[in-house]
Formats: C-alpha cells, structure tokens, sequence
C-alpha cells in the first residue's frame, strides 16, 4: 500500500490548496459583500434620519450580518485547510481532480475505491500500476488559485461608490451617518 501513500499526500496537498483558495475567495467576498451591506445602511440612515432605536436595529444588524458572513466565508473553509473541521473526502477530491485533468478522468476514484476495499494481492498490484500513470501529475494544479480574481469585482464595486461619494464632495455626509449609527 505505499504506492497509495503518494496518491494519499497529493490529495492531501490538493486539498489543503482547494481550502486555501476556499478561503482567498471568502475574504475577497466577506470584504466586498460586507462593505457594500454597511454603505446601504449608511445610505438609508443618511436618506432617512432613523431614530435611535432605528439606529440600533441597524447596527446590531450589521454586527450579525459581519459575523455570518465572516463565519460562513472565511472561518469554515479555513477549519477545513486547518483539518479541525471535515471537508472533502479523497472520493470528492478525486472527482474534482478528475475533471480538471482529462487524462485522469475516474482512473484515480477507481484507485482510491480499490484502496478501500480489503486488501488482496490483486488490488495491490491494481493500484500499483495505476499510480504509477499519476507521477507525472501535480493535483494541486487542478486548483487555480489566479481563478479567484473573478471576485475582485465584488470588492471594487463598494470602493468605487465611496470614491464617487469622495469626489462629489459628499464624504462628511457619509461619515456622520456612520457615525450616528
């Protein structure tokens, strides 16, 4: 079974990395998301003068509202790439990687299956020379951590309202609304 092994430490690494990126992506969305959910409420506290209790509401609002999106963006992938919480399994995993290499295909979940059975001097030699056709392959490339850019759009967007509102001038406005709430 130590031909498995090699198997076992790529799928261990590609999914370290497949948490990893899990968690870029949160904190690219927990920032742009969380950011663009505190200047509505400023906009609407701004636009219509709440009372305090209105005020209150609003702020213990977006303390909530931060704390599920910080818990569900960025602290469970990253329990997940610390190992204190399960993620995937190596059956998910090697789907995942078998997707993303065409040459692998179900070749690999056909091995990690065979490893889970009892051990027989077939299924040895199966996985034998099966992971000898996964050598030449990094599966921590079939995580692209360069594809979480696509979210960078998402915390753009709340910075360039505050740069609009910087540069009509409306900027003490905004920052006495925070302030109130």
């Amino acid at each position: 079974m130590n031909h498995f092994l090699n198997i076992k430490n790529k799928l261990e690494q590609f999914v370290r990395r497949y948490y990893l990126s899990s968690v870029l992506k949160g904190a690219i969305l927990f920032f742009g998301i969380g950011l663009f959910y505190v200047l509505f409420w400023i906009a609407a506290e701004y636009f219509f003068w709440f009372s305090s209790t209105g005020r209150a509401i609003v702020f213990w609002s977006l303390i909530l509202f931060e704390t599920i999106l910080f818990y569900k963006l960025i602290c469970i992938p990253f329990l997940k790439y610390l190992k204190i919480r399960s993620g995937i399994s190596n059956h998910e995993a090697a789907k995942i990687i078998g997707n993303f290499f065409p040459e692998i295909n179900d070749k690999l979940l056909n091995v990690v299956q065979l490893n889970s059975q009892p051990a027989s001097e077939l299924i040895v030699a199966s996985i034998q020379q099966k992971t000898k056709a996964f050598d030449k392959f990094s599966f921590k490339k079939a995580v692209q951590l360069k594809d979480n850019l696509k979210y960078l759009k998402y915390a753009v967007l709340p910075l360039m309202v505050i740069g609009i509102v910087y540069v009509c001038g409306g900027q003490s406005n905004f920052k006495d609304s925070f302030i109130r709430v």
